[in-house]
């Protein structure tokens, strides 16, 4: 019986804390539609090909602002998913709505890369984006 209790108060525990955390690591989850849609950011390290997804506004984003690491998903709707690889990205479009828009945009200036990514890095992610339903506007150049 008492285990039971325990048992019991540890599993509404779990659902409250579950309920209670701001930020979400989750792969797997869905990401909030934008009203202004996603901006999309790649640049080129020795490490390879970085990529930063991070919600649409009307201000500009700093370069560190946009490289540094991490995954935020907050309740509120603000999304800045940053990773490594062109598979990883086009994973990330995969947790976008259906019809959701991406702008592909140039990093900002002062950022220590920005060049140009290879055609088939830029075919697979516009195919990526094609398979998840997400409208890719690219402003990126294909080297």
């Amino acid at each position: 019986m008492i285990k039971a209790m325990i048992f019991g108060l540890l599993t509404i525990l779990a659902l409250f804390s579950g309920c209670a955390a701001t930020v979400s690591s989750s792969p797997a989850s869905q990401l909030p539609p934008s009203m202004k849609g996603y901006e999309l950011y790649s640049w080129n390290t020795v490490d390879g090909w970085h990529f930063t997804l991070i919600t649409g506004t009307n201000r500009n984003k700093t370069a560190d602002e946009i490289t540094s690491p991490g995954e935020t998903v907050s309740p509120d709707g603000w999304v800045k998913i940053h990773v490594l690889g062109a598979e990883s990205i086009v994973n990330v479009l995969g947790r976008l709505p259906r019809g959701e828009e991406v702008f592909w945009l140039k990093l900002p200036e002062g950022a220590q890369v920005n060049e140009a990514l290879p055609q088939d890095i830029v075919e697979l992610i516009k195919s990526g984006a094609t398979a998840a339903g997400v409208r890719l506007t690219t402003f990126q150049q294909a080297g």
